[in-house]
C-alpha cells in the first residue's frame, strides 16, 4: 500500500507519537508511507525510509483570512496528490480534515481526544460534519464512539494505541526503586498537574526525601513552577521538560501518576504500565478505567482531588508487596497493545476500506 498520514506536525503529544509507531511499523513492510505536515517540527525519531512533506508553514500575517489559509493548504493538499498518489489518507486529528475536498481516495478519520470536554457545542457539530464525510472512522475506546450519532458509529471501528516506544519491553535492572514519583505529558490544563502537586505536598509530609519528576513541555510551565514555590515544594519537583527516553529514566520510580481531568486513550500510562511502574491514575474520561483495574494492575482516584490522590500515590509508597503484585500486572497490557498486534488492525482496516471504496469524491 501507499500510505498518507494528514497532521499538523509531529511535535510532541500522544497522536503525533501513534503517527509516527504505525508510520515506522508500515514501512518497515515494505509499504510506501508519507507523512504530511502542515509544520516541520519533529520530535520523534521517524525512519529514514518515511517521507516527510511539509505542505504549509505560513500561518499568515495578523488578520489572514482563516478560509483564505485553509483554501491554499487544500490545494497544497491536492498538489501533493498528484505528485505522489497515494492509496488512502489517513488523519488522526479530526480538525485535519477539513483540509480535504474532492479527494478521489478513500478517507480515514480518527478521534483522539476526549470529544465532550474539549470541544464546545458548534466544535462538536463541525467534527461529526467532517467525520460524516470520511469513509472511516477509527476510535480509541468504545466509550468515546458512544459520544458520535448513529451514522458515525456505523462505519467506525474501535483501536487502541500501539505502545511503540522503544523502551518499552526492555527489562530495566535495578536493585530497588528510587524514591520518586514521576509524570509525563504536555503541561496543559488536561493533564492537572496542579492537583498532582498538590498531593506531593501532602505525601512529602510522611516522605520528606521523596522526589517528583514531570516530564514534559507546554505553556503552564511557569504556572506550575510558581505554584511548587507556593508550596515550598520548590526543591522536591524537576520539572524535566520533553525527553526521547524518559521511559527509561523512570523506569525505577516507586509509582507514575496521571493526574488528568479528560483523556482519550492515554499513551503516558499505556507505556508506564507496558515498563512495569505502578500507576496511580484519575479515573477520568475517558481511557484510564478501560486499561486500569483498581488494585489489580494499578490504582484509579476521583480526578481533581490531592487527597486521594496522595492517599494512592501513599499507598504504593508504603505497601511495597501491593506496589510489586499491581507492577507485574501492568505489563500484560502490551498483550493486548502492542505495536504489532495494533497495527495489523490497522492493516485490516486500511485494506477493507480500500476494497469497500466505490470511486466518488469526498466532498469536505
Amino acid at each position: 500500500m501507499h500510505i498518507c498520514f494528514l497532521i499538523q506536525w509531529l511535535k510532541a503529544g500522544g497522536a503525533e507519537r501513534t503517527v509516527v509507531n504505525l508510520a515506522n511499523y508500515f514501512v518497515q513492510e515494505n509499504n510506501v508511507v508519507d507523512i504530511v505536515m502542515l509544520g516541520d517540527r519533529v520530535d520523534y525519531d521517524v525512519d529514514e525510509r518515511v517521507n516527510l512533506f511539509t505542505i504549509d508553514k505560513f500561518s499568515g500575517p495578523e488578520g489572514f483570512s482563516a478560509f483564505k489559509r485553509i483554501r491554499i493548504r487544500r490545494q497544497k493538499f491536492n498538489q501533493y496528490i498528484g505528485d505522489n498518489h497515494p492509496e488512502i489518507i489517513v488523519s488522526l486529528l479530526a480538525p485535519m480534515l477539513v483540509y480535504l475536498k474532492n479527494i478521489k481516495i478513500p478517507i480515514i478519520g480518527s478521534e483522539r481526544s476526549n470529544p465532550i470536554s474539549e470541544r464546545g457545542f458548534i466544535k462538536r457539530k463541525i467534527t461529526e460534519y467532517l467525520y460524516s464525510k470520511a469513509d472511516r472512522i477509527i476510535f480509541q475506546t468504545n466509550r468515546v464512539s458512544e459520544c458520535f450519532p448513529k451514522s458515525i458509529r456505523e462505519k467506525s471501528v474501535v483501536i487502541g494505541n500501539p505502545i511503540g516506544n522503544i523502551y518499552n519491553g526492555k527489562k530495566y535492572l535495578f536493585n530497588e526503586r528510587a524514591n520518586r514519583i514521576s509524570a509525563m505529558g504536555r503541561l496543559v490544563p488536561a493533564k492537572d498537574y496542579p492537583t498532582l502537586l498538590k498531593a506531593f505536598a501532602i505525601v512529602l509530609k510522611t516522605h520528606p526525601l521523596c522526589r517528583l519528576d514531570i516530564y514534559g513541555e507546554g505553556p503552564l510551565k511557569q504556572d506550575l513552577i510558581d505554584l511548587a514555590t507556593e508550596l515550598k515544594i520548590e526543591k522536591s519537583v524537576n520539572f524535566c521538560g520533553f525527553k526521547k527516553d524518559s521511559l527509561q529514566l523512570i523506569a525505577d520510580s516507586k509509582c507514575y501518576v496521571l493526574s488528568s481531568v479528560y483523556e482519550g486513550l492515554p499513551n503516558s500510562l499505556l507505556e508506564a504500565m507496558a515498563a512495569g511502574i505502578p500507576c496511580v491514575s484519575t479515573d477520568c474520561k475517558f481511557g484510564p478505567n478501560e486499561i486500569i483495574e483498581d488494585k489489580v494492575n494499578g490504582l484509579l482516584v476521583p480526578s481533581s482531588n490531592e487527597i486521594k490522590l496522595s492517599e494512592a500515590i501513599n499507598t504504593f509508597l508504603d505497601n511495597e508487596e501491593l506496589s510489586n503484585i499491581c507492577a507485574l500486572n501492568a505489563t500484560k497490557i502490551i498483550e493486548t497493545y502492542s505495536l504489532e498486534n495494533i497495527c495489523e488492525q490497522y492493516k485490516v482496516v486500511f485494506k477493507d476500506t480500500l476494497k469497500k471504496y466505490n470511486g466518488e469524491s469526498n466532498d469536505l
